[in-house]
């Protein structure tokens, strides 16, 4: 897709693996003296190589997909998935560059059975949505959203870094909103949230 804040295509790819050399890793990983417990599927699109998730996911005790929701999600209740989502239906198109995908995502994360979270990333084109957002995904299957924001670079002027005032003020509604309506739902600990403010944010990460 190209997506706007993708830093995937910023640098240089190396060749990628076989299959093979990838099964090769993965069992390295989970067997060896200090093995990996929990892995992060990250992509590109990692579901355009389910067959290869499916094979290595078995050497890993905990194990998260981050996909964007266009490929149908396999039936696999021992996996956790995170959906991205950057917004209402226009700015989350305009975000991906492609019109027509929204409700399809919508669909393909309505699967109550499996383990199924939203991933909304705060840029200053979808700053104002939440709560819609919020509003309008509650009816459908999934266990709730996880928020983030968007970060540029320092020293470099983005115009998809909201500012760190609005950024707060975002911070304070979400936990408010978390205590008064949406419990769980909002999947970010307050404690988190908390500690993505201004003042304490450089300290922790």
């Amino acid at each position: 897709l190209r997506c706007k804040h993708c830093y995937f295509f910023e640098q240089e790819q190396p060749e990628e693996f076989t299959d093979e050399q990838w099964l090769a890793k993965f069992k390295e990983m989970g067997t060896s003296w200090n093995k990996t417990r929990s892995v992060t599927w990250i992509g590109g699109e990692p579901l355009l190589r389910k067959d290869l998730i499916e094979q290595g996911k078995k050497y890993f005790a905990h194990n998260l997909i981050v996909t964007n929701g266009l490929v149908t999600l396999p039936d696999w209740p021992d996996v956790h998935f995170h959906i991205s989502l950057d917004g209402d239906k226009d700015s989350h198109e305009q975000m991906r560059n492609q019109k027509g995908i929204y409700e399809k995502i919508k669909r393909h994360a309505d699967r109550p059975e499996l383990n199924v979270v939203m991933a909304y990333c705060i840029t200053s084109l979808n700053v104002n949505h939440i709560e819609k957002v919020l509003e309008e995904w509650h009816p459908v299957g999934i266990k709730g959203f996880l928020f983030s924001f968007y970060t540029p670079i320092e020293s470099i002027q983005d115009p998809l870094f909201p500012g760190w005032e609005q950024r707060d003020a975002i911070i304070d509604r979400l936990i408010e909103l978390k205590e008064t309506k949406y419990g769980n739902y909002i999947q970010n600990e307050t404690r988190v949230l908390e500690l993505m403010k201004r003042e304490n944010s450089k300290q922790v990460t």
